[in-house]
């Protein structure tokens, strides 16, 4: 089955703390990823101050050295009212025609957009205005890698909706190999079984909510007529963890 992930597939060590959340990884060591399609945004952002999961990469000059901008620089970008960059101070002519939403400030306590970056919010984040930061694009590309190994998902149920007041199971006990936290490991096949059901049941519950015919539709596919957009999915329920992508 295809995945995507931003960075590169070497298990990571995860420090698991005393502060549970749906996303805690169920063991120490391994990766995240999600299947083709299905991707929750904000669960790639990385950790603050770095770009270690290849979300974002280094804006260089020719010379390979890194983009530094004081937050005026940044903010005396032009770009027209489709989001292309049209004007930027000299030397930085080589973003021209880049999106104005996939650039970034670095600093050690995030990565700021363009529209963050206001008088209020300056003050608020504790940004210096005279400092330079590294300026980042982002990595619009996953890596996509085939994995049919055993997987940890949440797909042992799904969780109820304005339809559906009952959790319905998806795996059945004997099916998980381990459980840890809101994770269960299961082998290939019975997560790509408790993946179609639950895509199904999503789809479902939406048609029925918008009053819809039983028109399946595409989820992949925004506006098509019939199709299911993507951000009325629960992406964050597709997400799955890999120990090792051999």
């Amino acid at each position: 089955m295809e995945f995507w992930r931003w960075g590169n597939h070497v298990p990571q060590k995860h420090n698991i703390g005393d502060f549970v959340t749906f996303h805690t990884p169920p063991v120490e060591y391994g990766i995240y990823a999600f299947p083709k399609g299905f991707v929750e945004r904000y669960l790639i952002e990385g950790s603050y101050g770095n770009i270690c999961n290849g979300r974002y990469c280094y804006v260089r000059d020719e010379k390979k050295r890194k983009i530094m901008m004081t937050i005026g620089d940044y903010q005396s970008i032009d770009y027209d009212n489709q989001g292309f960059v049209t004007s930027v101070p000299s030397g930085l002519e080589m973003i021209i025609g880049w999106k104005i939403q996939e650039l970034r400030l670095s600093t050690k306590d995030g990565r700021y957009t363009f529209r963050e970056i206001d008088k209020e919010k300056v003050k608020r984040y504790g940004l210096d205005v005279n400092e330079s930061y590294p300026l980042v694009k982002e990595n619009s590309k996953p890596k996509k890698f085939e994995y049919n190994g055993n997987i940890w998902h949440h797909f042992e149920f799904t969780y109820p909706s304005e339809i559906e007041v009952k959790c319905k199971r998806l795996v059945r006990p004997e099916e998980i190999i381990h459980k840890s936290y809101d994770w269960i490991l299961t082998d290939m096949k019975t997560y790509e079984k408790a993946y179609t059901k639950a895509l199904n049941i999503y789809k479902y519950n939406y048609f029925i909510e918008q009053k819809k015919n039983n028109n399946w539709g595409d989820p992949l596919i925004e506006g098509r007529p019939g199709g299911m957009p993507k951000s009325l999915l629960y992406l964050s329920d597709f997400e799955v963890f890999i120990e090792k992508v051999k």
